[in-house]
């Protein structure tokens, strides 16, 4: 039976003056599928013709393994490359928060996860990467804005976290109409050009889908990891199951998966009805064998934050709590990874 171990010790074979492929880091991921094997590696500082050479040698090994079938081999060049960009140095921890389908609360989450991070004392910033569905601006200080120096912009800063969207620089009712290159060069520019300074952790916003914005990340900034986010549905289970191969084949973590919208307790009765079905976080994390975070009731408080722009506060709200758990959770799969 053909394992990652077998492939590595073939890969290991592929060597130039300066050692092996493997144990210099240029095997950034290894995907073992029924009808064959995929090799990813990084080989941003090679000439075109050493890279189509030690792809050629990487098929040849790996093909040669018994039970390998077909050989893929992908170059990513900038796939594990250092971050962009002098500010991006500067930031230690990167978490993209994804879903591959819209509308199970992605920006919310991400929105209180950055909230929380920041109130646990972090230094915390929060890139909403959603072009067209921008939206974090809404949930965490309309009132705020960035600013310009030196041709470099200046987050705002709403309750503690610096923040970048692209809603800051479109009108409310004006959509942005964009081909997917100028999407991703878009977002490329939010990492290049913001001035982070030293932060602890960056939460990115991702869009739905696996297009352009999350592609340009994944080579622009190194993610420290990707938080998943679904519904309990089969519909949205399925999507955030792919959204996670995208990932995978970038040779990305997925440090968890977060089922949101996963029930409402009435208040008046303490009743819980699962609106959406049951389970669908847990059959992710089963499936996908990742860690499954926790679920996400159907907070009405919290929706009515979001139209305000005023996240909620343990202080005054119990409800909120249940985030700094979330919060707590994620920066321990981040580090353990």
């Amino acid at each position: 039976m053909i394992t990652k171990e077998r492939v590595l010790q073939a890969l290991s074979s592929v060597k130039d003056a300066d050692g092996d492929i493997v144990s210099r880091g240029l095997v950034k991921n290894v995907n073992i599928y029924t009808d064959g094997v995929e090799v990813i590696l990084s080989l941003r500082d090679m000439a075109p013709e050493s890279i189509r050479d030690v792809s050629r040698r990487v098929e040849e090994s790996v093909g040669g393994v018994e039970g390998a079938g077909k050989v893929k081999v992908v170059v990513s060049p900038m796939v594990g490359a250092p971050p962009v960009g002098a500010s991006a140095s500067r930031i230690s921890t990167v978490i993209a928060v994804a879903s591959g389908k819209g509308g199970v609360g992605k920006s919310t989450v991400a929105v209180n996860l950055a909230v929380s991070l920041a109130r646990m004392g972090h230094r915390v910033g929060l890139l909403d990467a959603d072009i067209y569905g921008a939206s974090a601006h809404l949930m965490l200080g309309k009132d705020a804005a960035p600013t310009a120096d030196n041709n470099r912009i200046q987050p705002a800063t709403v309750q503690g976290v610096k923040l970048v969207s692209m809603g800051f620089f479109s009108r409310s009712d004006t959509p942005v109409i964009w081909r997917g290159p100028l999407v991703g060069k878009a977002v490329k520019d939010f990492v290049d050009m913001t001035d982070w300074g030293e932060l602890d952790y960056l939460v990115v916003d991702l869009p739905p889908g696996t297009g352009d914005a999350p592609l340009t990340l994944a080579q622009s900034l190194k993610l420290s990891g990707v938080v998943l986010v679904t519904t309990p549905q089969e519909a949205a289970v399925q999507v955030a199951m792919k959204a996670h191969y995208m990932f995978k084949r970038l040779g990305i973590p997925v440090v968890g998966v977060i089922e949101n919208m996963s029930h409402f307790v009435c208040q008046h009765c303490g009743k819980t009805t699962e609106i959406f079905g049951k389970g669908g976080g847990r059959r992710v994390a089963e499936r996908l064998g990742i860690p499954f975070i926790g679920e996400l009731p159907v907070l009405p408080a919290l929706s009515a934050a979001g139209d305000t722009g005023v996240p909620l506060d343990p202080a005054e709200d119990r409800s909120a709590a249940i985030f700094d758990e979330v919060a707590e959770t994620v920066a321990r799969l981040v580090r353990e990874r």
